[in-house]
């Protein structure tokens, strides 16, 4: 009984943040589950059959978040959109917004996964990232430029091991999509 009551809750409480979402303009593929204990931006686009199953966080300004189908997404991963621009000698928000001096906010585009991506616990992605198709980012990584397709990366900052397949075969699966 106690399970039936539990599993009642889960769904109401998953709906709940569904709706939300939907307000908040963040699509979420057919198929995908978030992990509703999650903070996600206004805006992100989440494709279909990707599970995230821990909490994660993707925060930031304008530019979105976006990320492919069929990626996995390990626990306390966080995408950041938008950084601080530290070319300001004061660099209180509050202050600029008072005064309506120039922003603090320095956008660098969409941060953006590829499909068929599996990223690892606590990997940290910064504004503007392009990461491709079915990369592989160890845990604890921190990602601080682009990644080419079906790399596998790793480290503080994260840098390329190895590739998956050969050019070849990268090019071939590219090419069907």
């Amino acid at each position: 009984m106690l399970y039936r009551f539990r599993f009642l809750y889960d769904k109401l409480r998953y709906r709940r943040f569904l709706n939300l979402m939907r307000k908040r303009d963040v699509t979420i593929g057919v198929g995908a589950y978030v992990n509703p204990d999650s903070r996600i931006k206004r805006g992100t686009r989440i494709g279909d059959y990707t599970i995230i199953n821990y909490p994660i966080v993707i925060k930031g300004g304008p530019p979105r978040a976006e990320i492919g189908n069929f990626c996995a997404i390990g626990e306390n991963v966080t995408i950041i959109t938008t950084n601080h621009n530290i070319n300001h000698a004061n660099l209180m928000f509050s202050l600029h917004e008072q005064f309506q001096f120039c922003s603090l906010v320095e956008e660098k585009g969409p941060t953006v996964i590829g499909s068929n991506v599996w990223i690892g616990d606590r990997v940290l992605l910064l504004p503007g990232v392009t990461i491709g198709h079915g990369v592989v980012c160890g845990a604890g990584s921190i990602i601080t430029k682009d990644v080419p397709h079906f790399a596998v990366v790793a480290g503080v900052p994260a840098r390329i091991i190895k590739f998956r397949f050969s050019e070849e075969m990268i090019a071939e699966l590219l090419r069907i999509g």
